[in-house]
C-alpha cells in the first residue's frame, strides 16, 4: 500500500511538471484576435473567408503555428496581421497560403522589434511585409529561414530607419522584388536564395542617412531586370558591403550600384547583360576581386561606369563579355591593377 502511494506521489509530481511546462500556452483553433501577451499555439489548421485570419494587437506575443496551415480566402487580407503600438512579436513554424499578405506587420510605435521564422508562404501577392509608420519611425526585423512564393514582393520592409537581419530565406517570384528594404541602416541580408521577379534585392531610401548594410552570400537567378539595386533616386544608401554574392541570368544588370562609398568584393555576376553597372549618382566605389564573365547581348560589359565618380576597380576577372570588359566613362575612374581580361 505504501509503495502504491509513493508511485502515485511521483506520478503527480511528473504530471504537475508537464502542466507547468504548458503554462502560458494559449491554444488557437479558429480565426482570432490576440489582445494580451502570451505564447499562442495553433492546435489545428485554420482558415477564414473574410478578414485577417490571426490579428495581433498586443506586445510580447509569440504566434507558433506548430506546423499547421493558415488558409486565407479573403484576397485583400493577411494570414497573420500584426498592427498597432506593438513590440516584441514573433511568428514562427508553419505555412500560410492565400490572401494579399502572408505576414503583415504594421507598427505605429517607433523602435519595435519583430521576428518571422520558419514560415512557408505561397499563393500570396506579398509574402512578408513589415513596417513602421510616422515621422522618424524605426523598426528592427528578423526574417529567418522562410520559404516565400509571391507575385508582388517577397520580403519587404519600410520605415525611416529599418534594421535587422534577413537570412537563409528562399524567395520565388513571378513579379515584383524578392527582398526590398527602404531606409536600411545596418541591415544584414545574408545567404538568401531568390529566383525570378523583376529584381532580386533592392535597397532604397527617402531619408538620410541610410546605409552601412551588409549584403553577403546571396544567390539571385533569373530576375528580369537586375539582381541587386542600390538606389539613390530619392536619397543615397551608401557605405554598404556587397560580398560573395552570385547574380546570374538577369535581364539587364547583375548589380546596379547608384550610390557612394560601397565595397563590392568577391561577387560573381555572369550571364547578365552588364555585370556591374555603376550609376551617375555614385562616387568612390571600390570594385575588387569579382568574377564578371560571359555577360552577353548588345552593349554588354563586365563593368560599366555611368559617370566620372572616382571609382576604383582591381583584381577582377572580366572575360567573355559581349561588347567589352569595362565601358562607359573611364576618365576619372581608376584601374588599380590586377584585373584579368
Amino acid at each position: 500500500m505504501r509503495k502504491a502511494l509513493y508511485v502515485l506521489f511521483i506520478l503527480t509530481l511528473l504530471l504537475s511538471g508537464y502542466a507547468r511546462a504548458d503554462e502560458g500556452r494559449v491554444p488557437v483553433y479558429q480565426q482570432t484576435t490576440i489582445t494580451q501577451p502570451g505564447y499562442y499555439l495553433l492546435t489545428r489548421d485554420i482558415s477564414a473567408t473574410s478578414g485577417d485570419v490571426i490579428t495581433v494587437q498586443s506586445s510580447n506575443v509569440v504566434v507558433d503555428l506548430n506546423g499547421h496551415l493558415i488558409s486565407q480566402g479573403d484576397p485583400a487580407k493577411a494570414g497573420v496581421y500584426v498592427t498597432g503600438a506593438v513590440n516584441q512579436v514573433t511568428v514562427r513554424n508553419g505555412r500560410i497560403t492565400g490572401g494579399t499578405f502572408g505576414v503583415r506587420i504594421s507598427a505605429t510605435v517607433s523602435g519595435s522589434r519583430f521576428r518571422v521564422e520558419k514560415i512557408k508562404i505561397d499563393a500570396t501577392a506579398d509574402g512578408i511585409l513589415f513596417g513602421a509608420t510616422g515621422s522618424g519611425s524605426t523598426i528592427y526585423a528578423e526574417v529567418l529561414e522562410c520559404d516565400v512564393t509571391a507575385t508582388s514582393d517577397g520580403i519587404s520592409g519600410s520605415s525611416e530607419g529599418t534594421s535587422g537581419t534577413l537570412s537563409g530565406n528562399t524567395v520565388t517570384m513571378s513579379g515584383g522584388i524578392g527582398i526590398s528594404v527602404w531606409s536600411a541602416r545596418g541591415m544584414q541580408v545574408l545567404g538568401n536564395r531568390i529566383t525570378g521577379g523583376l529584381a532580386g534585392i533592392n535597397l532604397s531610401t527617402t531619408v538620410s542617412p541610410a546605409g552601412g548594410n551588409i549584403i553577403q552570400g546571396n544567390t539571385v537567378y533569373g530576375a528580369s531586370v537586375e539582381g541587386l539595386q542600390i538606389n539613390s533616386t530619392y536619397q543615397p544608401t551608401k557605405g554598404n558591403l556587397i560580398k560573395d554574392n552570385v547574380f546570374s541570368f538577369c535581364g539587364l544588370y547583375g548589380m546596379e550600384i547608384d550610390s557612394s562609398d560601397n565595397t563590392i568584393v568577391g561577387n560573381v555576376a555572369s550571364y547578365n547583360k552588364i555585370g556591374i553597372f555603376v550609376g551617375a549618382n555614385g562616387q568612390r566605389n571600390l570594385i575588387d576581386a569579382n568574377q564578371l564573365n560571359s555577360n552577353t547581348g548588345s552593349g554588354s560589359y563586365g563593368i560599366y561606369f555611368g559617370a566620372n565618380g572616382a571609382h576604383a576597380y582591381r583584381n577582377n576577372i572580366i572575360r567573355g563579355n559581349g561588347t567589352g570588359t569595362v565601358g562607359g566613362v573611364l576618365t576619372g575612374n581608376t584601374n588599380a591593377g590586377g584585373n584579368i581580361t
